[in-house]
């Protein structure tokens, strides 16, 4: 298993010195989501810690979807509600 405390210190080092990340472009937005995918698949299921990973990737969402304009709020909410659900339910 993966060590939570350095996933959390890369998926913030990509969000600040990523410039597709920072500039927040399909490409960056998608590879974002595919590093949290791949941080939860590392370390998502680690008892005390995981939830702090979780917590990154909802608030990730949460920020995108603030940044969006209106058309595109209903897909990234989709996409949100999914991670809530998997977050809380699963």
């Amino acid at each position: 298993m993966q060590s939570v405390p350095l996933w959390l210190d890369y998926l913030e080092f990509k969000k600040s010195h990523d410039q597709d990340v920072v500039e927040r472009n399909t490409e960056g937005v998608y590879k974002m989501r595919d590093l949290y995918e791949q941080a939860l698949a590392s370390a998502g299921l680690h008892f005390t810690e995981a939830s702090k990973i979780w917590g990154l990737y909802r608030q990730f969402e949460i920020d995108l979807l603030n940044s969006m304009p209106d058309a595109m709020n209903e897909v990234s909410c989709e996409f949100l509600c999914l991670i809530l659900h998997l977050c809380f339910f699963d």
